[in-house]
């Protein structure tokens, strides 16, 4: 799953086969309060650079519109082969890129503890017998390729790792990598393409973006190679993890041996990983290469995730959630012959979380707020998706001082909806004029807004003061 914001071209590159036919969009139906992945409408071209076209060029560049990126018209992409997208207008989209195994026992992407190679072509525009002049040649090294990672992670470190005055080998190249920022409308616009070279301290590739590089090498090919991903060792360490479980028959809510959504001594459980960032926008965004997507399986078990702002997405890892915001919390539930099933959330290693003071898991239908680093919260769940009734929160909460007696200032105008008049901690929903829950969070700001999708009224109730608002 990828995320083009303000883009109109994108180098892309994934470090498995796919093909254009079977990319999806996703797209939140707030009336059934639930996701819809259709075949994405969203019609784009795709080139790919070629180093002969450009090797045959010798000296001479063109300043724009190069007829060295070539169209690709088919719709099968090669694993770590960079593309370039053309999606004719500057555009905010999300696509999911699909790839199936071709067989039983197969599959689409691997990992078995070796490292991986990518490998640049050298292009040689020299014609045997007339000597080495001056052109992009093998003698020159200017063979130019467009690659992407062969490693599913996110920030792969380029550099060597120092760890207890030992430097561990990650990847250490003489390579600079060109890659592309994609914000704007033009590739000479905003420093469109931005360098980053291999052996610069902390220097990182994302998995996803495609680079330009140049051989480094006489022979006919280079092998770049990328070693196994350096991840600390420290084993010992606090992981940031919320679990949902149902609990054992002495009430005791136990982590699963291994893994998400598995069933340990007959405990349905689930569990993500959530890390609190101060730092982070409090608009939740799923952002590709730092958070993890969560697909729900079809093995009827339990899953719990978080949801971005758009409710858009499913998160199983949110590598940079804000504190002080109620973060959407859903659930999907099996139905087993039941209608009802009972699970408890908690914090299984609170001291990842020890730079807070609390860590709120917030019931909506029953009006509860329970600190996790406290206690355990126990719920009746209803079978289904249930994407509007929890949300996680790190940090403080709603002061509890009387609120209802303030002024607020509630307006729609241009299709968004205006609150102003707010303090920290003040609660919003928002219902239809038939009594439906569209939206709920809490203040973080004098003001907040959304966008309404209907033309028809709203009630908007601030803590307990209540008002109609027609969006126009």
């Amino acid at each position: 799953e990828k995320r083009f914001t303000n883009q109109r071209y994108s180098m892309t590159a994934f470090p498995f086969n796919y093909n254009t036919g079977n990319i999806t969009t996703s797209t939140y139906a707030s009336a059934k309060d639930s996701l819809n992945i259709q075949h994405s409408t969203l019609n784009f071209n795709t080139y790919q650079y070629s180093g002969a076209a450009r090797s045959a060029k010798d000296y001479v560049f063109c300043p724009e519109n190069s007829s060295a990126w070539l169209r690709v018209d088919t719709t099968n992409r090669t694993a770590c082969e960079g593309y370039l997208f053309d999606f004719g207008a500057t555009q905010d989209t999300l696509l999911r890129f699909n790839a199936f195994a071709p067989e039983l026992g197969k599959y689409v992407y691997t990992e078995t503890g070796d490292d991986k190679t990518v490998y640049l072509t050298q292009y040689d525009n020299r014609t045997a017998g007339t000597g080495a002049e001056l052109n992009f040649t093998r003698q020159e090294d200017m063979g130019w390729n467009m690659k992407g990672l062969p490693w599913l992670v996110s920030n792969y470190r380029t550099d060597t790792v120092l760890e207890l005055g030992n430097y561990l080998r990650q990847m250490y190249i003489p390579h600079i990598f060109y890659q592309m920022d994609g914000d704007g409308e033009y590739l000479d616009e905003h420093d469109q393409i931005y360098t980053v070279r291999s052996w610069d301290n902390g220097a990182t590739m994302a998995m996803g973006n495609a680079f330009l590089t140049q051989t480094a090498t006489q022979q006919n090919r280079e092998a770049v190679v990328f070693h196994i991903p350096y991840c600390g060792r420290n084993k010992k360490a606090a992981r940031p993890i919320l679990l949902m479980s149902s609990p054992r028959p002495n009430g005791y809510a136990g982590v699963p041996a291994r893994g998400n959504a598995q069933t340990a001594n007959k405990v349905s459980s689930d569990l993500l990983t959530v890390i609190p960032d101060s730092a982070a926008n409090k608009h939740i965004d799923y952002r590709y290469g730092r958070d993890g997507v969560k697909w729900l399986s079809s093995d009827n078990t339990a899953q719990v995730y978080l949801l971005d702002s758009k409710r858009q997405s499913r998160i199983s890892l949110l590598g940079a959630a804000p504190v002080e915001v109620d973060i959407p919390l859903g659930v999907s539930i099996p139905q087993n012959g039941q209608m009802v099933n009972k699970f408890v959330f908690s914090l299984p290693e609170k001291e990842a979380f020890a730079a807070y003071k609390n860590v709120w898991l917030i019931d909506y239908q029953l009006k509860k707020n329970i600190n996790l680093l406290e206690q355990d919260y126990e719920a009746d769940i209803e079978a289904g998706e249930n994407n509007r009734r929890f949300a996680l929160r790190f940090g403080l909460f709603p002061k509890t001082e009387q609120v209802s007696k303030r002024k607020y200032t509630i307006f729609a105008h241009g299709g968004t909806l205006y609150v102003r008049g707010l303090v920290q901690g003040d609660r919003i929903d928002i219902y239809t004029p038939f009594g439906q829950l569209v939206y709920s969070t809490t203040a973080t700001a004098t003001e907040f807004s959304i966008p309404l999708e209907y033309t028809s009224g709203y009630v908007v109730k601030v803590n307990d003061t209540t008002h109609k608002v027609v969006n126009i």
